[in-house]
């Protein structure tokens, strides 16, 4: 899921990759894992509550990194030839496991959604991501006919339409959006294309405290998020008898949009300079997306997360319980890291990184005449 090449990689935009995966795996171990459901309101639960919230940009941040890329690249084939090779092998990979290891059988419909998972949902983000990926030609030449006002202007009423008008009128995310397709990712691309664009780091580089506003800025929304939820549970919640405290959580989401904004410019400004930490940076963010492809394919997921357990260990007291949560988080992203980075070396072999230079060169061929074909005409 890398839009960089590997000499022209940002570390500290890497660096935030990697904080994104470990975020997404942490939200799945919540979610898959069932430790929430475990807890009463007390300590527990405003401290996994408050890894949720913080963890809760992850998706937008992933989103928004692509765009800041990809808006300043050429449209290339590769890229989603790159992402279904990608996006199949693991899920093979993993329907193997499945099947071997935790004994689970499929009917034709899984098998369609296996040996075509982009179009199958088997991996929600990876459709609606390839989805955002065929459309970047279309955005990009539509982003670049706008001056910076209008571009502006459109983003305003993309946000209002899709973040605010969402976020006061909860209901209507089944409509519009709840963060979880490509058109929240188109309203993330003109974010991110208007930040790569128009807000240049340099301009805005402040010394001492002003420096991490937008962290500050981060971390307050998030947690927001978390009282905004425990009072909603308090009030409304019990009123209605229904669990209507959790409509801040959602992606598209007044708190977690400008939220993830933040965080992304927090390491827009940051210029890492320990050798060390840039290569580990590097490398990880380079493979990281295969912890999100290992950790949740449906058809592992339920074996996964019953194998590993989590909350028998609730009860066993908060610290203790943190500590085995992210111990979990850490193993699981280092495997899938690993497992990618065994695929890619895999690609390497077979040479696909030259098949698809190829594939590249000729689409830039084929673009050359047919424009030549139409001036012509």
């Amino acid at each position: 899921m890398s839009e960089t090449k590997k000499n022209t990689r940002e570390p500290s935009i890497e660096l935030l990759r990697v904080i994104a995966m470990l975020m997404v795996t942490a939200l799945h171990a919540l979610l898959h894992g069932g430790m929430l459901d475990k807890y009463n309101l007390g300590i527990g639960y405003i401290l996994f509550w408050s890894i949720k919230s913080l963890s809760y940009v992850s998706v937008n941040i992933f989103v928004l990194i692509s765009g800041y890329f990809m808006i300043k690249s050429s449209a290339k084939p590769s890229r989603i030839i790159k992402l279904a090779i990608q996006v199949w092998t693991f899920s093979i990979g993993c329907a193997v496991i499945s099947h071997f290891v935790f004994e689970r059988s499929f009917s034709l419909h899984d098998l369609a959604k296996i040996l075509l998972p982009l179009t199958g949902g088997t991996y929600w983000f990876a459709s609606a991501y390839a989805v955002m990926i065929l459309l970047v030609p279309i955005l990009n030449k539509f982003i670049f006919t706008l001056n910076r006002t209008s571009h502006l202007r459109v983003l305003a009423l993309l946000i209002a339409v899709f973040c605010v008008l969402t976020t006061v009128f909860p209901w209507s995310r089944t409509v519009i959006t709840d963060g979880y397709s490509f058109t929240w990712f188109i309203v993330l691309y003109f974010t991110a294309a208007y930040i790569r664009l128009y807000k240049d780091e340099n301009s805005t580089e402040e010394g001492g405290w002003k420096r991490y506003k937008p962290l500050y800025a981060y971390f307050a929304l998030c947690f927001a998020a978390v009282i905004g939820k425990v009072v909603l549970h308090l009030t409304i919640g019990r009123i209605l008898n229904n669990d209507a405290s959790g409509i801040l959580f959602a992606y598209n989401s007044v708190v977690y949009y400008p939220a993830s904004i933040c965080l992304f410019a927090a390491f827009r400004r940051m210029r890492l300079k320990n050798r060390v930490l840039c290569k580990i940076s590097t490398t990880l963010g380079a493979v990281s997306f295969g912890a999100y492809l290992a950790t949740d394919n449906p058809f592992i997921r339920s074996g996964l997360w019953n194998s590993i357990n989590l909350p028998k260990y609730v009860g066993r007291g908060v610290f203790i319980e943190f500590l085995i949560f992210i111990g979990v988080i850490a193993a699981l992203f280092l495997i899938g890291c690993a497992i990618e980075w065994l695929r890619c070396a895999l690609m390497r072999l077979v040479r696909l990184s030259k098949l698809l230079s190829a594939a590249d060169r000729r689409f830039e061929k084929l673009k050359l005449y047919l424009a030549d074909k139409l001036r012509v005409s």
